[in-house]
């Protein structure tokens, strides 16, 4: 065995370790047995509008993730809110928010406190989140940076669509004669809104993806500029874990397949990474809204560009 091909034997098997010390962490079954038909059918009734009807199918996929009983700062915030102590619980749960080991968990047991206070809403998206990040194993947002650094002929042809110009469009004034017609205020300031923040902007409420900054953060808004608009991560999912084979691809130097960076967490390009903004939550869709996949990919999305070192 060559060094090359030594050095992807252990990229695979860190990638595979890291995945099953995520799920150990997580006190979920490496298999996710019976977690998955559920997800999915949660994220029906989410598309199609009826969060209260997707919390059952996403509470059911999360009890079965968490089979271990929680400890430390997470069993102090779950006992301040069984003790009516609220605003101390959220804070101690959103401190762990960016904790790979709880990330997951502290949005769950969040959701279950706002979902006793019937904000249903907001317990559906932390419900949701928290599946998301199962689901992408943990991997954090790198911002549009991370991708612009060796993919820059496709940065450019992004920066054209309007994907790249969907944050714009939240700001007062702007796109206002589509506003006025969604019967939405076309004055109003939509940048801070968390609705429209979920599908204008890049992992809104994950980890390593677009948080509201405060005006004083200068970090904090650092980041949340690298995720404003639908960004490369948007579409081929969290680069914190495959980002390990763009290095070691450019750094060696040796051919590759897109099955090695599936395997490490990228998303494959279908109509479900697409409807996961495009349905019947949006402003402008109706009742009998249905995204037409092979039409939206033949418009405004970024050019392909031939990708060295890729086998084909």
């Amino acid at each position: 065995m060559n060094d090359h091909m030594i050095k992807i034997t252990i990229i695979a098997i860190t990638i595979s370790l890291m995945g099953l010390i995520f799920a150990n962490q997580m006190g979920f079954a490496a298999e996710g047995a019976g977690e998955e038909p559920n997800h999915k059918q949660g994220i029906l009734h989410y598309q199609n509008n009826e969060s209260e009807k997707a919390i059952p199918f996403f509470k059911e996929a999360l009890a079965a993730a968490f089979l271990e009983p929680a400890s430390g700062k997470l069993q102090q915030a779950i006992n301040l809110a069984k003790n009516g102590k609220i605003n101390e619980a959220e804070k101690i749960f959103r401190s762990l928010f960016d904790e790979k080991a709880s990330a997951a968990r502290s949005r769950y047991e969040l959701g279950r406190v706002y979902e006793a206070q019937d904000k249903i809403e907001k317990a559906a998206m932390l419900y949701k989140n928290a599946l998301t990040i199962i689901s992408n194993k943990g991997a954090k947002y790198l911002g549009v940076k991370g991708c612009k650094k060796c993919h820059f002929k496709q940065y450019k042809s992004w920066k054209k669509t309007k994907m790249a110009k969907t944050f714009e469009v939240l700001k007062p004034g702007v796109n206002a004669e589509a506003k006025t017609r969604l019967k939405l205020d076309p004055k109003k300031d939509y940048t801070k809104d968390p609705y429209c923040l979920s599908c204008h902007t890049t992992g809104f409420g994950l980890p390593g993806g677009y948080h509201i900054p405060l005006k004083s953060d200068l970090k904090a808004k650092k980041i949340a500029k690298g995720n404003e608009g639908i960004t490369c991560e948007a579409c081929h999912g969290p680069g914190g874990i495959y980002v390990d084979v763009h290095e070691n691809v450019k750094n060696s130097k040796r051919q590759y397949s897109q099955k090695e960076f599936f395997q490490a967490g990228m998303h494959k390009i279908n109509a479900e990474v697409c409807t996961t903004c495009h349905n019947q939550r949006a402003p402008a869709a109706g009742p009998d809204y249905k995204f037409d996949y092979e039409k939206y990919k033949a418009g405004d999305i970024h050019k392909n560009f031939p990708l060295k070192y890729q086998v084909k």
